[in-house]
């Protein structure tokens, strides 16, 4: 033991409040290597406190020791287990049948070892430098795991550098948020019992993040240890709560943004942060400090200083080191480095050397080194040269990271291609962003050729099992259609204002709008910018020409005498279609073509159209009631088909309008097969039934109005339609026009099948729901904000779903 602590003081504790006090630990470690060691490791599955305390006292005793993550797939245990050579195993007693599955040798429940004792016997050998402590096995995201070996040296050392880089001191409470049979999670749990703490475990992957709250403030953690994207979940789950006890903070395993480690502040007010870089190769090579109070970088947290007892060396293509600050392949060297890789002498041979008494390491990793301080720049197999120009993904990524909408990121290189891929988690506590919306921020901050062409939303990044992104289970980005050059002068003139708008090189005739990422605010521009030249359009007619080539020839035709029907900027045809048609319908002042992404992903066989509200868009009186408003669109409907089986689907108001407008199309001999809700907002008076208080007048997504701006709204409602606002006060106008509507509205039951979708934008009680929904209904909750639920990546889910219905309910 580097410190000396009382006998009685706690050493392990689980999530399940079982202890291990440190007399218990020493007697173990003193039985184990009293009883004898052998040359072949053993393994320990499981996570209790009592497999814990066995897996130190195997690595004192002298046997490499292999922790088994029971999390992982049974193929993967089996091949650990095979390669490692394992000959017997330590299993916490729950997990005795996948031990059996997976092929163990030598099953022994942790229960009896704890009461019986170790049934073999070996010769007597107390441990030490070189000699193997722990074999940990990598995540294999590039090819089979590897065992990589770290003798009691590195073990030992690593707890030595967490003490001095952390200020551990004994009666410190450590929280193991890592799985303890990777290298993250085994150096905290040494730097804890080598350093008088205690190592509270706790694996989140098997209870809720909601839980993590109260379990740090009942243990009394001191030191909270993470990878960064844990980091974004918690900050995502315990911003009300405040534990001042925790005096530091530590991330990671995967770059982090100075934005996550401020979202953590309100709740770890006194605590100081660090940010370290390492491998399971190396252990830690730097480190990066901030004080609590102190300002964090703007952007990503640096690599830090490099630690004591490691050199980092940048070499160049000829393996020979570089000056101080130039950009090379980082070479790691030290007395306490892995040893190699398990059973695999010609994979150690390729990147493991020696230099006098030190191991080397040849990282994947480009950087450089300058007085001490470590700069990464990416891996040495990812840049790709784009127009001329040699890109580092890392760069862009750590761009994309800064921007405040985007959770997580990551960007890949597609060298055979020549372009860079971005994948984005969208906050979902904030708007979610467009392609273009990222797109246009990220040409803020890079040159145009850093600007990936290629984004795509994701709800979380794909993780292997120590948490790393997973970048072999990526999506591939769509294909994008064939990029065949303008036909005509108003193909070349929309190409050119979409590419302006949009920030691509190229758009083809076949592409749509809506497809290459523009969002309702890239409409707007895209038509401010044909109106420079004295052409007149509409979103709708994007929403009803969607593609470059179709839109084009709108352009050509417009001409500003185009007869004016009843349906003219109120219902929009998305596709068509011989199938049960489906009718959207936006609220409070959403445009029609919202729907656009959601007609994409529906099967093609059912024509899809979409309402928008009278006067949205073309000079009308609106409707000031939902009935009346209802009377209209089904109306419309009426033109369209005879009495027939319909699909309706309403977001925020629309929702209402779906209802009333299905009741009354049964009433005219029509078939509501069943109808969509999304974050639907009820009236306040569903609130009174239930015995409560009106909810405040509002719709999740709306911006709360100052009184001056309140009261100037008010009056402007009364040119609501007729007077031609600028378009952020026309949707300021109209989602006040929304609100009165589904204030004054009187809900009628509704008896048919029914699919709610919720975000946790909309405060309304779910129970409110059964004074409506009289049939059959579901309600599903969707983590994502009240306009994201139309876009995606949360719109693929939605289509999923009503998908699923029509297949069930139409054919």
């Amino acid at each position: 033991m580097i410190a000396q602590v009382d006998g009685a003081s706690p050493a392990i504790r689980d999530v399940a409040g079982m202890t291990v006090c440190y007399a218990e630990l020493g007697a173990l470690c003193q039985e184990f290597a009293a009883v004898g060691v052998q040359d072949a490791p053993m393994a320990v599955l499981g996570g209790s406190a009592r497999a814990l305390a066995l897996a130190v006292a195997v690595v004192y005793a002298g046997r490499p020791l292999v922790l088994l993550d029971p999390q992982l797939p049974t193929a993967r245990l089996r091949h650990i287990l095979q390669t490692s050579g394992a000959t017997s195993t330590i299993v916490d007693d729950e997990f005795q049948p996948l031990a059996v599955e997976v092929g163990a040798a030598g099953v022994l429940p942790v229960s009896q070892v704890w009461d019986s004792g170790l049934p073999w016997a070996g010769e007597v050998r107390r441990p030490g430098g070189s000699v193997p402590a722990t074999i940990v096995y990598t995540s294999g995201s590039t090819g089979a795991p590897k065992g990589v070996v770290l003798s009691h040296a590195a073990v030992v050392n690593g707890a030595a550098t967490s003490r001095e880089e952390f200020g551990l001191r004994t009666g410190d409470v450590c929280a193991m948020l890592l799985p303890p049979a990777y290298a993250a999670g085994q150096e905290v749990l040494f730097m804890a019992v080598l350093n008088g703490c205690l190592a509270e475990s706790f694996d989140p992957r098997q209870r809720s993040v909601g839980e993590i709250a109260e379990w740090l403030g009942d243990r009394g953690i001191t030191t909270l240890h993470c990878t960064p994207s844990m980091l974004r979940h918690l900050n995502g789950s315990l911003s009300l709560n405040s534990f001042p006890a925790i005096r530091l903070l530590t991330t990671c395993g995967e770059p982090i943004h100075g934005r996550d480690v401020a979202a953590a502040r309100p709740y770890l007010p006194h605590a100081d942060y660090a940010n370290y870089v390492g491998s399971s190769e190396t252990g830690h090579l730097s480190f990066f400090h901030v004080r609590a109070g102190e300002p964090l970088p703007s952007g990503q947290i640096p690599a830090g200083r490099v630690t004591q007892r490691k050199t980092i060396t940048p070499v160049g293509d000829d393996g020979h080191p570089l000056p101080a600050g130039e950009v090379g392949v980082l070479e790691a060297s030290s007395a306490f480095l892995a040893s190699g890789y398990w059973g695999e002498p010609e994979r150690t041979a390729a990147v493991f050397g020696e230099r006098g008494d030190e191991r080397t390491f040849r990282t994947g990793d480009r950087g450089s080194v300058a007085d001490g301080v470590l700069t990464l720049a990416g891996r040495k197999d990812d840049a790709v040269k784009i127009r001329g120009y040699l890109v580092e993904p890392a760069e862009v990524e750590a761009a994309l990271r800064g921007i405040d909408v985007v959770r997580d990121a990551v960007v890949i290189a597609d060298a055979e291609a020549g372009r860079l891929i971005g994948y984005v988690v969208p906050d979902p506590a904030r708007r979610t962003p467009s392609l273009a919306q990222l797109r246009a921020e990220l040409a803020q901050l890079l040159p145009d050729w850093m600007v990936p062409q290629s984004i795509v939303l994701l709800d979380a990044l794909p993780r292997t099992e120590r948490g790393k992104v997973d970048r072999a289970a990526l999506p591939a980005p769509a294909v994008r259609s064939n990029l065949t050059v303008p036909t005509d002068q108003w193909e070349a003139l929309v190409s050119a204002v979409w590419c302006d708008v949009l920030h691509l090189e190229t758009v083809g005739r076949d592409e749509s709008f809506a497809e290459l990422g523009g969002d309702s605010l890239a409409v707007e521009e895209m038509l401010a910018a044909l109106a420079e030249d004295g052409i007149d359009l509409r979103g709708s007619d994007l929403a009803a020409a969607p593609t470059l080539a179709a839109f084009a020839v709108r352009v050509r035709e417009q001409s500003g005498k185009q007869a004016a029907d009843r349906s003219r900027g109120v219902m929009v045809t998305l596709r068509e279609g011989d199938g049960v048609p489906v009718y959207c319908f936006s609220g409070a002042g959403g445009p029609a073509y919202l729907f656009t992404d959601l007609a994409r992903k529906l099967d093609p066989s059912h024509s899809v159209h979409a309402f928008q509200v009278r006067g949205l868009e073309r000079r009308a009186v609106p409707d000031w009631s939902v009935r009346r408003a209802a009377k209209r669109y089904a109306g419309l409907i009426e033109q369209r088909q005879a009495p027939g089986r319909v699909v309706l689907i309403g977001h925020s108001l629309g929702g209402l309008f779906a209802l009333e407008t299905g009741r009354l199309l049964r009433e005219r001999g029509y078939e509501v097969a069943f109808t969509v809700l999304l974050d639907t907002l009820l009236p306040g008076r569903l609130a009174r039934l239930s015995g409560e208080s009106a909810p405040e007048l509002r719709i999740p997504g709306g911006r709360k109005q100052s009184r001056r701006e309140l009261w100037l709204t008010r009056l402007q409602l009364l040119g609501a339609g007729l007077y031609p606002y600028k378009p952020a006060v026309r949707d300021q106008v109209f989602f006040q026009h929304g609100l009165r509507l589904t204030e004054w509205y009187r809900v009628h039951p509704w008896d048919g099948p029914t699919e709610v979708f919720l975000t946790p934008e909309n405060l309304d009680d779910r129970a409110w729901w059964r004074h409506v929904l009289t049939g059959e209904y579901r309600i599903h909750e969707v983590e994502c904000g009240h306009v994201a639920i139309l876009k995606p990546p949360y719109v693929e889910r939605i289509a999923e779903l009503v998908g699923d219905a029509l297949d069930a309910r139409v054919g």
